[in-house]
């Protein structure tokens, strides 16, 4: 039997680097994917020399015009199939929207949401042709709530969440999962990436590799939202009962 393989974007650091170590440890070979190419190449070598799996680091801009393509020449080059797809690539923008950079935004949109909706479909079209294979989504907790001061990246990973959602609903009769990833606020280069160090909500950020194995227990057990942590999993159950005009005052008092 063939060992299987997955496919992280943003896999260089942060979840998507931990999501890759807990996958190799279970014999997954990897392929990364992420724009640094010397934390990228250096991450994949460290797994092939820790968990003996194979590796592919895969350098790559996901919002440029051509990236799907450019991906599907590597993947076909290479004689890979993809068991597993993990769309982890995403950051934020924090700071009052009209203050904020336009440009900033539109490169968020395009990143958590366009790229990852048309890298979706495209191994979703392939899984369900041969009738097998898993999808997880990373979207957060911040899908269940209004983002104010990060009002972009939290409407993103609402989308996220709900087209993650309806696609595990259509792709389930042809025996593709879907899952969705929902962590709270993480340690990671996230905060610093989104000039978000001075929020409150990094002052308590979880850990990613406890992350990481939750997701990874998760996809195993064929879950459909994953939502690592007893906070995490609090905060979201209590907001069904939170009207929602209020939702976006406490969300302002946490940042």
């Amino acid at each position: 039997m063939r060992p299987e393989t997955v496919f992280i974007t943003g896999a260089s650091s942060g979840i998507g680097l931990e999501l890759a170590h807990v996958f190799a440890r279970e014999g997954y070979n990897v392929v990364g994917v992420a724009q640094n190419d010397v934390q990228l190449r250096d991450a994949m070598r460290g797994l092939e020399h820790e968990y003996g799996v194979k590796t592919w680091p895969l350098v790559q801009n996901l919002t440029a015009r051509n990236a799907v393509e450019k991906i599907d020449e590597f993947l076909h080059a290479e004689k890979i199939h993809v068991d597993v797809v993990i769309n982890n690539a995403g950051f934020g923008v924090f700071g009052e929207f009209i203050q904020t950079d336009w440009e900033d935004h539109k490169e968020l949109l395009d990143l958590n949401i366009v790229s990852l909706t048309e890298l979706t479909k495209y191994f979703a079209q392939r899984m369900a042709k041969r009738g097998g294979g898993k999808i997880l989504n990373v979207a957060s907790i911040a899908s269940f709530f209004p983002g104010v001061f990060m009002d972009t990246y939290y409407a993103s990973k609402a989308y996220v969440l709900s087209f993650s959602l309806a696609l595990a609903e259509e792709l389930r009769p042809k025996g593709v999962q879907v899952s969705v990833l929902c962590p709270g606020p993480t340690r990671s280069n996230f905060e610093t990436r989104a000039h978000a160090t001075r929020s409150k909500l990094f002052g308590r950020a979880g850990d990613a590799r406890k992350v990481a194995e939750v997701a990874l227990k998760g996809v195993q057990n064929n879950k459909l939202i994953i939502i690592p942590g007893t906070r995490n999993k609090l905060n979201v159950f209590m907001s069904r009962f939170i009207p929602r005009k209020w939702l976006a005052p406490l969300v302002r008092r946490a940042n």
